[in-house]
């Protein structure tokens, strides 16, 4: 036997063993389509998640597939109770995963609706848990006590690794203006318009994906600015 093809072959096997082995998916990790990184526009994603700085390269994603969709959109809130039309969603970034968890990002466009959403997916491409990290659902300000308008929060997140992501909300309130503070409570002719902000109230939570993939959230502290004893506080 000539012994030198024979190693030659041999060296090509083993080549070709180790070359398949080298490209095998890591235990674990999701094997669904839909974990492609070629979907998102950022891959093992941390920074800051603000739906408001989102730029023109999204129009050119991919769109999410309308059973994936569908997964995302059930039980899920502003989407559970309301018949919506015109729901566009798009791939957006994928985090770093773990063994059996993969989180992504997409984007959700709809009536009166503008949000980044955190999706956990298993392995098995089935959705563990969601939650918005910035933007929402907002139909206009909320009059309260007729005498004040409190205007759609703005939320952004910073996801810090993995499994933690810092979340904070901030609302901004209005105080109306009479022109006879009387009858402010009689006839909405006495309205002339809202003064400056009076107030601005500021949250911060932890959140935090746990081994099941469920999203914790954990309040750690509220600021109310009062703007107007800011501005006419003398120095």
């Amino acid at each position: 036997m000539n012994v030198r093809p024979a190693l030659v072959i041999f060296m090509l096997v083993a080549i070709g063993f180790f070359a398949c082995q080298n490209r095998s998916p890591h235990i674990g990790r999701p094997s669904t389509s839909i974990f492609a990184d070629s979907l998102y526009l950022f891959v093992n994603y941390t920074g800051m998640v603000e739906d408001t700085l989102i730029d023109s390269r999204l129009d050119k994603g991919f769109d999410v597939d309308s059973n994936i969709e569908q997964k995302i959109l059930s039980n899920f809130h502003p989407f559970d109770s309301t018949s919506w039309t015109m729901v566009r969603m798009k791939y957006y970034a994928k985090l770093h995963s773990t063994i059996s968890i993969q989180p992504i990002l997409v984007h959700i466009s709809a009536d009166d609706y503008g949000a980044l959403v955190l999706v956990n997916f298993n392995d098995k491409g089935e959705v563990l848990d969601k939650m918005e990290l910035s933007g929402g659902l907002c139909a206009g300000p909320d009059e309260q006590d007729d005498s004040l308008l409190v205007l759609c929060p703005s939320t952004h997140s910073v996801i810090i690794d993995s499994n933690h992501i810092a979340f904070y909300k901030i609302r901004s309130t209005y105080s109306a203006l009479f022109s006879d503070t009387s009858l402010k409570k009689t006839g909405s002719q006495s309205w002339v318009g809202y003064d400056t902000i009076p107030f601005i109230d500021s949250l911060s939570y932890k959140l935090e994906i746990k081994k099941d993939g469920k999203i914790v959230s954990t309040f750690l502290d509220s600021v109310r600015i009062d703007v107007h004893k800011k501005i006419n506080s003398k120095p």
